[in-house]
């Protein structure tokens, strides 16, 4: 997957982008990360699908909230 960071007012999240086709956002829950939701996206990509995931504020490489 491709690592990505996306900047804005003052806080950065940290993204990870794979594939071709409709786009899906993975989301984390309350104590996980985008490490998480990715483990399972082998088969959205198989299917055809983008997936992307980031890290939400204050979770993973992102900022703090």
């Amino acid at each position: 997957m491709l690592e990505r960071s996306i900047a804005g007012d003052g806080v950065t999240l940290a993204a990870c982008d794979d594939g071709d086709g409709i786009a899906v956002v993975l989301m984390h829950g309350l104590s996980a990360s985008r490490r998480y939701v990715v483990m399972g996206s082998s088969a959205l990509q198989r299917g055809g699908h983008r997936v992307i995931a980031y890290d939400a504020r204050g979770h993973g490489s992102s900022s703090p909230a």
